[in-house]
């Protein structure tokens, strides 16, 4: 099974570019409708760090970075479009959390299952500062009943289909360099705030649920705090010698006691109510 790493790693990879953090809040009815809070953040001073970092034709100058215009009410509504059909633009207001500054945005959707659920970070084109935003979909799933309401996610299920429609992938060459603990010590300080999270609430009532971290009526289906993450070497060693196909097992052996992740265990996630 290779959601989890691959979700990880695309993470990681879309950090690289772009101090960027995402926390999405899903409040969903009954009859499938409802809405997404998210709150979208960036870090300036890390992302003018990484830019010199990077190189290119000025070293010295770090992009300017405006959050106002990275996520001004146009291109949040421009946005829209691509959360799913018939999601629209609801409002918006500026947040602060420490050094990060953004947004936090709701759309409303009519019917969950044409809202894109996905780990992806939002794109951005700003001062010089390019980030494609990169991250996994998540394979939940609403169903209406007589009575309650559930919502599904069968990761093994998603992964067999994709699987049978996957190419044959080339093994990787044995002994490809690895990022040393040294850059990763560097980096954990730029990453302190950044989150990337999804989270599911009723609005009515939560019925049962079978997830591995819910507090209240709220049910977290992906948690990643890069701060976290970033200062644990010894755990990203053992992501990495997970290998390309990892059983659950394996996974959930690697995850065990990871700092920085909140990821449901369960093979198949189901959240009932009314």
């Amino acid at each position: 099974m290779r959601y989890v790493k691959m979700a990880l790693l695309a993470l990681v990879a879309s950090v690289a570019v772009g101090c960027i953090s995402i926390d999405s809040v899903i409040k969903i009815k009954a009859d499938g409708s409802g809405t997404m809070e998210q709150t979208m953040l960036i870090n300036s001073s890390a992302m003018g760090m990484m830019g010199m970092m990077g190189g290119g034709d000025n070293k010295a100058a770090a992009p300017k970075i405006d959050p106002t215009t990275i996520f001004s009410k146009e291109k949040l509504q421009a946005q829209a479009a691509e959360l799913g059909e018939g999601v629209t633009f609801v409002s918006s207001e500026p947040v602060t959390q420490g050094e990060m500054k953004g947004v936090r945005a709701v759309y409303a959707f009519k019917d969950f299952n044409t809202l894109k659920v996905s780990t992806a970070l939002p794109d951005m084109d700003e001062g010089g500062a390019k980030a494609t935003g990169k991250g996994e979909p998540l394979p939940i799933k609403f169903s209406r009943g007589a009575g309650s309401s559930m919502l599904t996610m069968n990761m093994l299920d998603e992964l067999a289909k994709a699987d049978a429609k996957r190419k044959p992938e080339a093994k990787k060459a044995e002994g490809q360099p690895e990022m040393p603990k040294e850059m990763l010590a560097m980096l954990a300080p730029m990453f302190k705030d950044m989150r990337v999270a999804i989270a599911v609430e009723p609005v009515g009532a939560l019925v049962r649920t079978n997830a591995t971290h819910v507090q209240g009526k709220r049910v977290t289906l992906f948690d990643v705090a890069f701060g976290e993450l970033f200062a644990d070497p010894a755990g990203l060693e053992k992501m990495e010698k997970l290998g390309n196909n990892p059983s659950l097992t394996e996974i959930k052996t690697a995850l065990k006691g990871m700092k920085g992740i909140k990821i449901n265990e369960v093979e198949k996630l189901e959240i009932e109510f009314r």
